[in-house]
């Protein structure tokens, strides 16, 4: 039998392609505060913001798959992940799209994740993965507790601004309460403790799981569509992104994922890290001459490809190291 390490859920390939592809296409809407954007791009983002809560839960699952994680593990995955953010960040500045003034603005830059706004990601994931040596070993019942209680604060820090932590909105993003960020990571702790019976589940009531999920995804879609304030909720992702786990899990073929799919799930790192990358060369171009549908279609099929192509020539220059340097 294969250790535990190795064993692959199908359902989080399909979960971290989806995630990705939506990743290239929130980048591919302009700038949701510009007063230009238009209802497309409002409704387009609000549809696509599961990736970030959808990436957390699948390495909160992963990394605890097969049991407690120690500090060697830690290190492990801060370096797969580290190494090429901070390769990819290095390159961005080479090629003009940040510029930093001081060499301690490079430093807070790198750190904060902020060489390019995307990269905020990074560092909320740095800080999951360095805290898996008390999370993995907690009992499940204090971590659906610690979970229970992050999600209240969220709920009551998105309703109320004076429990914020921060009000400035660079902070915010990055604020793993406020965002639920560990919250949805410890979701995919949970999700791995209780793998067994989330199978069983699956298999005595399909039906149920299909429909409670596809009606939570058409709410949120509804609130998408209406440009409600509620979309944009953290804990309303979470509904929304658990919806779309259901789904997927109950309309995805028995057996492997297929090798696309794949190759989307184990390149989601390099995707995500160059694929912006591509964008600025021709947004004002297409923002100029393309209708918003049109535009987010090409833009976000530009974004996967040049990360698409990133990953296999890393693959064919790099060998076994490009998932050192490269992520994938």
């Amino acid at each position: 039998m294969a250790p535990a390490a190795r064993v692959r859920f199908p359902t989080i390939d399909y979960i971290k392609a989806a995630a990705i592809v939506a990743v290239t296409m929130t980048h591919a809407v302009p700038d949701l505060f510009d007063p230009g954007t238009s209802r497309f791009d409002r409704v387009a983002m609000a549809l696509t913001c599961f990736h970030v809560p959808a990436f957390l839960l699948a390495a909160g699952l992963l990394a605890t798959r097969a049991g407690p994680v120690g500090w060697h593990g830690v290190r492990d995955r801060l370096q797969r992940v580290l190494v090429p953010y901070l390769i990819a960040t290095v390159v961005a500045l080479l090629v003009g799209l940040w510029s930093p003034t001081t060499p301690r603005m490079f430093v807070f830059r790198v750190v904060t994740g902020s060489g390019l706004g995307i990269y905020y990601f990074v560092p909320v994931l740095a800080c999951c993965i360095v805290l898996l040596p008390l999370l993995s070993r907690l009992r499940t019942a204090v971590l659906a507790v610690l979970t229970a209680t992050l999600g209240i604060y969220a709920e009551i820090a998105w309703h109320q601004p004076a429990w914020r932590l921060t009000h400035e909105f660079f902070w915010q993003i990055r604020d793993v309460f406020l965002q639920f960020h560990l919250g949805h990571f410890l979701l995919g702790v949970l999700a791995a403790r209780g793998m067994p019976a989330l199978r069983g589940f699956q298999a005595r009531w399909p039906g149920c799981i299909l429909t409670v999920s596809a009606v939570g995804v058409a709410w949120f879609v509804w609130l998408a569509a209406t440009e409600s304030p509620w979309a944009w909720q953290p804990l309303v992702h979470t509904a929304y992104l658990l919806g779309l786990v259901g789904v997927i899990a109950s309309l995805a073929p028995a057996g492997p994922a297929p090798a696309p799919v794949r190759f989307l799930s184990e390149a989601t790192l390099t995707i995500y890290l160059y694929h912006l990358m591509v964008y600025p060369l021709v947004m004002p171009q297409a923002r100029l001459l393309l209708d918003p549908p049109l535009r987010f279609v090409l833009m976000s099929a530009l974004g996967l490809a040049f990360g698409t192509l990133v990953v296999v020539a890393g693959r064919r220059g790099l060998g076994r190291r490009s998932r050192l340097l490269l992520g994938a």
